[in-house]
C-alpha cells in the first residue's frame, strides 16, 4: 500500500471533507462531530471508525464572565437531563452548541 501523508494547515476540516467528496484527495482525518455534521452535505463520504479512544470535550470561559459560565452550565445540565430521556435530538444539541460558540466568539470579541 502506497500513500502520501500531507498536512493541509490552510484548510478547515470541512474543506478537507469537501475535497474527499469531490475525489480531490482520497482520505482525511476529522473530528467525529465535524464528520457527522458534514455527512448531511456529502452523504457519499464514508465515515470510518475512530482512530483513538473517545475523548471528552471541554468548555472554558473568561474569569470575568460568570453570567456566560452560568448559561453554559445551565445548558449542559438541561442537555444531559434531556438526553437521558431521549427527547433531546442531536440536531438540537448541535444547534445549541453552535449558538454557544457564537456567543463565546461575540463575548470574547467585545
Amino acid at each position: 500500500i502506497y500513500f502520501t501523508l500531507k498536512a493541509h494547515d490552510d484548510l478547515p476540516t470541512e474543506g478537507l471533507i469537501r475535497r474527499v467528496a469531490l475525489d480531490e484527495i482520497g482520505i482525511t482525518v476529522a473530528d467525529s462531530h465535524v464528520a457527522k455534521l458534514n455527512r448531511r452535505y456529502y452523504p457519499q463520504v464514508f465515515i470510518a471508525g475512530p482512530i483513538n479512544a473517545e475523548q471528552q470535550l471541554g468548555w472554558a470561559t473568561h474569569p470575568n464572565a460568570p453570567e456566560l459560565l452560568a448559561k453554559i452550565n445551565e445548558f449542559l445540565l438541561v442537555a444531559k437531563t434531556m438526553a437521558k430521556s431521549r427527547k433531546f435530538t442531536i440536531a438540537i444539541m448541535l444547534t445549541w452548541t453552535l449558538l454557544i460558540i457564537l456567543i463565546l466568539v461575540l463575548f470574547i470579541g467585545a
